[in-house]
């Protein structure tokens, strides 16, 4: 019976305006009918990981079942902050690990990933590729495995959860969760208290006022709004149409969303954009708290 024990490692390089996530694999040996264990930090609704039950169902199907992945949500397998280690000495078979929140190990990731601001994300993938494939000293990072692909997010800004910022001057003294070593050292010049932490400490760290701001993706508010209520069972965001309004061809959705004990409602032209307006007003409840 010949083995097979596949490793894969997903790597999420946030920078300070885009995020850069490369996979991994290490093939050693497992029997005809192969079983993956797959570690994510995130919660099963949220996008990486509807995503991810697409590619799971996929590779089953495609291999008449000959290898199954069992899906390990909500960080509840490996931690975020020494999670290459652990998929390396075989806590997960498959994993989604952001490298910027590891403890050491990934140094030329975390500074190379500072430099692509205000750029195309699509491009910034293609930038990373071609300097992880010139440059040795890049690669021996993940010399324990190989990278399969990226994904790229969207633009992060800086947001907070009651005092505005208007000038830099208003940076000073404010504790700020944030990604990368040379964003962390600009805040710093600037006077700020960089804070690094994982996307999922940050909605308790907001509350509890231990942060008073972040650099974050803007825009997709779902998506945010997930990630910050994820950690905790049975917290994922509720959306439903509370009504709609105007004729088919000018219609305006309102949707409704419960999300911890808070209820709001967001309209649009679309569902999809009133669902994004209700997350909006969400989000601006739960870290003004």
């Amino acid at each position: 019976m010949v083995k097979v024990r596949k490793a894969m490692l997903v790597l999420l390089g946030v920078m300070f305006l885009c995020a850069l996530v490369p996979i991994a694999t290490v093939v050693v040996a497992q029997a005809q009918v192969m079983e993956l264990r797959y570690a994510s930090p995130y919660a099963p609704a949220h996008p990486y990981s509807v995503a991810d039950q697409k590619w799971i169902e996929k590779i089953e199907k495609e291999t008449n079942g000959k290898v199954k992945i069992k899906p390990y949500w909500n960080g509840t397998l490996i931690s975020s902050r020494e999670s290459m280690t652990e998929v390396s000495k075989g806590v997960a078979d498959i994993a989604f690990v952001t490298p910027i929140y590891e403890k050491s190990g990934v140094d030329l990731t975390k500074a190379i990933l500072d430099f692509f601001c205000d750029s195309d994300p699509a491009v910034n993938a293609k930038i990373y590729w071609e300097l992880f494939n010139k440059f040795p000293e890049i690669r021996k990072e993940y010399d324990r495995v190989k990278i399969l692909g990226v994904n790229v997010g969207i633009p992060m800004y800086l947001m907070t959860s009651k005092k505005p910022v208007k000038t830099l001057d208003d940076l000073k003294g404010m504790r700020i969760r944030i990604t990368g070593n040379a964003m962390m050292r600009t805040l710093k010049t600037l006077g700020a208290e960089p804070v690094g932490m994982p996307v999922v400490e940050m909605l308790e760290s907001m509350q509890k006022g231990i942060i008073q701001g972040v650099i974050f993706a803007h825009g997709d508010y779902k998506s945010q709004l997930q990630e910050l209520v994820q950690s905790g069972p049975g917290t994922m965001p509720a959306y439903s149409i509370a009504r709609e309004e105007g004729p088919d061809h000018d219609k305006i959705f309102w949707v409704r969303l419960n999300v911890m004990d808070i209820e709001v409602e967001g309209m649009g032209k679309s569902r999809k954009t009133a669902e994004q307006d209700a997350a909006r007003k969400a989000l601006h409840l739960i870290v003004s708290r």
